[in-house]
């Protein structure tokens, strides 16, 4: 803070301003951790942001990312629009099955050009560790897959990957 006082010239009547505009924001952040307990998120809060980089000779490029929380995962989506006015998006969901101790998040890619990838994983506990199987479709058509299984081990874990594709 004292660096920021002395590099930018304020009286100190503004800092006194600061400070309590800064503590009124502290206490009504602590409020709303407060009431939600244990301060995560809940389903249905979400968090909407949009950001804005002007680069050399005034370009500007857009990034605008919504993320909510639903009753087992969350929803996602990106988009990003360039200098020349041309976006590509990103569209996800993940969700947990308590009951099967299974994890799945599918996204979905679309790139300026309108063609699309996705990428579907599915993780799986087990007994001793868990396994992963992730299918990834570029936009060309072509699909590449991972299947990985780990296992708790008295020295720690191992794990055995396999991959094929692109195809």
């Amino acid at each position: 803070w004292e660096t920021c006082m002395t590099s930018v010239a304020i009286s100190n009547s503004m800092r006194a301003k600061w400070m309590l505009t800064l503590s009124a924001a502290a206490l009504l952040s602590m409020a709303s951790i407060a009431e939600a307990g244990d301060g995560r998120p809940r389903a249905g809060q979400s968090v909407n942001r949009t950001t804005t980089h002007t680069g050399a000779q005034g370009r500007t490029s857009t990034r605008e990312h919504s993320r909510t929380v639903t009753d087992n995962g969350f929803e996602s989506s990106t988009k990003v629009t360039g200098a020349n006015g041309k976006s590509a998006t990103r569209e996800q969901t993940g969700a947990y099955d308590s009951s099967t101790g299974t994890w799945t998040r599918n996204a979905t890619s679309t790139g300026p050009n309108g063609k699309t990838a996705t990428t579907n994983a599915v993780v799986q506990k087990t007994d001793d560790g868990h396994t992963r199987d992730v299918t990834r479709t570029g936009p060309n058509g072509k699909t590449a897959t991972t299947s990985a299984e780990v296992v708790r081990t008295q020295d720690g874990y191992t794990r055995d990957v396999s991959r094929t594709g692109p195809n």
